[in-house]
């Protein structure tokens, strides 16, 4: 990844390397953890190659030239070479001794295992650790992700105008439509069949297969992080095939504000009924003791369940943000397109 030239390899080599990674948790084994490596993996390979292509070649090709021509040469280059190395062997040898010095016995998982089926009802101790012991932490960090999105978002969106504001003679004529084509990414209008079938039918079985993960998530590998990803992938695999103006009219529900929103807001309603019913803020309640509900086997509706909910609806939010900037046409702010 480091020593590849060309940007796109770069891209893809980064992308084997945390496949990679995914194979030695799979090994482990720590299947939950190998499912988010793969899913974030890929997702990210979409988001780079997307950044990638808005960039003007010009500058891409300038920057390559610069590279190869002062590679370790210019004074800086020597200065950055050794600090990152220097950075890199500091990490290394901690974590070296810190997996050589702990305790083969560890002093936590023994109360997880013993206490995870008990207390949350979950098999999958992993899960029961992120949305019932640590639940608190997994509402800040999908607000952090939140952020992450909303701040791609103002960053690109803002600085398009203010780009548009100071090169006036640039400026798309009053008449200017947008063109369905003018998407960062999008194959064809009329691509062949055997590419646009598939793109229709991936989107719904990525729904069925994250409502999965968010139903029997508890008790297996998949979580609501992973659910989230999936149905992005999806929404980018559709803003390549069909295009941003296609994409968007072909999901109307698709409003990456209200999911965030949704989400962050659940989470807070769910701490808040917890406290209410355990005692405890962000408790393990059964909201089966109140209502009733004729519901498939193994599936049950708890607080941990409405937590992976909040964090499909958040994570959902902000990959959606990240794809609908990054396939926005560069003129549609200034003909009335969404």
């Amino acid at each position: 990844t480091v020593f590849i030239r060309r940007d796109f390899f770069a891209i893809l080599a980064m992308s084997a390397a945390g496949l990679s990674m995914a194979m030695l948790f799979i090994l482990e084994p720590a299947p939950d953890v190998a499912l988010v490596q793969i899913v974030v993996d890929i997702l990210a390979v979409v988001i780079l190659v997307l950044a990638l292509a808005r960039i003007p070649r010009a500058k891409r090709r300038q920057a390559q030239t610069i590279g190869e021509t002062s590679r370790l040469i210019h004074r800086s280059n020597i200065q950055d070479a050794i600090i990152s190395t220097a950075t890199g062997i500091t990490v290394a040898g901690l974590t070296l001794i810190m997996l050589t010095s702990r305790p083969h016995i560890s002093v936590v998982t023994p109360y997880y295992e013993e206490y995870a089926k008990i207390l949350t009802g979950a098999t999958d101790i992993v899960g029961a650790i992120v949305v019932d012991f640590r639940e608190l932490d997994t509402v800040i960090e999908i607000t952090v992700f939140s952020m992450a999105g909303l701040g791609i978002y103002t960053l690109l969106r803002f600085a398009r105008r203010e780009y548009w504001r100071t090169h006036p003679d640039l400026q798309p004529p009053a008449d200017f439509q947008i063109d369905p084509e003018s998407a960062i990414v999008h194959l064809h209008s009329r691509s062949s069949a055997f590419i646009r079938v598939p793109a229709f039918v991936t989107l719904p079985l990525a729904i069925v297969l994250a409502a999965t993960h968010l139903m029997y998530g508890h008790d297996n590998p998949g979580d609501g992080f992973t659910a989230g990803v999936i149905i992005s992938l999806a929404i980018g695999l559709w803003y390549v095939v069909f295009g941003y103006e296609d994409t968007r009219r072909r999901l109307p529900w698709l409003k990456p504000h209200v999911l965030i929103g949704s989400g962050i807001l659940l989470a807070l309603l769910i701490g808040t009924l917890t406290w209410w019913g355990t005692g405890s803020l962000f408790g393990n309640y059964d909201i089966e003791t109140i209502i009733k509900l004729p519901l498939p086997r193994g599936f049950h509706i708890s607080s941990s369940f409405l937590i992976e909910l909040a964090i499909c609806l958040s994570v959902l939010g902000s990959a959606s943000y990240i794809l609908d900037r990054l396939g926005h046409p560069d003129h549609a702010d200034f003909s009335g397109g969404p």
